[in-house]
């Protein structure tokens, strides 16, 4: 229904971009945004954006049978995002073949 609405879908969301983007050059990063969680800067709530994007694009490859990847600066973001959520002695112990990680392992919850 609500895309039936939009007359020019492609112009619609360019501007879009184009507004938001405009938007974040204007604001400095130390900005407080408002969250359900509290308060954060700008530049920690669009980091969280990213990992946001970034997982749900890998589940949207895995699940239409894409290769999963990532653009490197968003990997870059996401890991960091997650891992300052984690304990990095397991991540640090997993990826260098040390150990496993427990198989219900999640820094999410």
């Amino acid at each position: 229904q609500a895309g039936r609405q939009l007359i020019d879908p492609v112009g619609e969301a360019e501007a879009t971009i184009a507004n938001v983007l405009a938007l974040v050059a204007a604001t400095a990063d130390d900005e407080p945004v408002n969250t359900f969680a509290g308060q954060i800067t700008l530049i920690e709530y669009l980091a969280t954006r990213v990992v946001e994007i970034g997982v749900h694009t890998l589940d949207l490859q895995r699940a239409t049978g894409q290769l999963p990847e990532l653009h490197p600066e968003t990997t870059a973001v996401v890991l960091g995002v997650l891992t300052q959520l984690s304990s990095p002695v397991p991540i640090i112990l997993a990826l260098t073949g040390r150990v496993p990680l427990p198989a219900d392992y999640n820094v999410l919850g």
